[in-house]
């Protein structure tokens, strides 16, 4: 059985002596592609100055029938904190929290996140009403070091109509940002 070209010229595919195809490839990253030819790649940018202790300061829930993937995220903080990524969180978010409108990282594209997505504007209580869910990631933040950047190899993936939070254990002005993208 010979693996030939696709338009009929007859060439073959060349193998090594240790039964791998011989190939010449442009290859990419994935998300790149994502962001090229389907334009569902996103910046979402949580920003604020919390008082309070172990409170969410940010919420996004993914309402495309498509996965939410969160690839990569940077975080500086004005005080040392954790913070903490959860999935499942249930309740309603309260204390009137900001609307975030993520941003394409394509100016190309006119495509926009399908999500509802929230920063905290209360600085006592963070943004109130949640519980329940299960830390998936986090990391320690140090006031005295630059942002910190984190990329998660498997990707944080949230199916439709769930929910991530953002929590921080301290008192803290926070920057979050995170690259978000819609795919199978």
């Amino acid at each position: 059985m010979f693996l030939e070209d696709g338009a009929g010229t007859g060439y073959k595919a060349g193998v090594t002596n240790e039964n791998m195809l011989r190939t010449s490839a442009i290859t990419s990253a994935f998300e790149y592609h994502i962001n090229e030819d389907e334009h569902e790649s996103y910046s979402a940018m949580f920003s604020f100055a919390l008082s309070g202790t172990n409170k969410c300061i940010g919420y996004i829930k993914n309402n495309n029938v498509l996965n939410l993937v969160v690839s990569e995220w940077m975080v500086a903080a004005s005080v040392d904190t954790i913070i903490t990524f959860k999935f499942g969180d249930s309740g309603t978010p309260g204390d009137s929290p900001a609307t975030v409108t993520p941003v394409s990282r394509n100016a190309g594209s006119g495509t926009e996140a399908q999500v509802t997505a929230y920063v905290a504007s209360s600085a006592a209580n963070g943004i109130s009403g949640l519980s329940g869910g299960s830390i998936v990631s986090g990391m320690q933040v140090r006031a005295v070091s630059p942002s910190q950047y984190y990329s998660a190899l498997s990707g944080l993936i949230l199916p439709k109509n769930k929910i991530l939070t953002i929590y921080s254990s301290a008192a803290a002005a926070i920057q979050c940002g995170m690259g978000i993208s819609f795919h199978d």
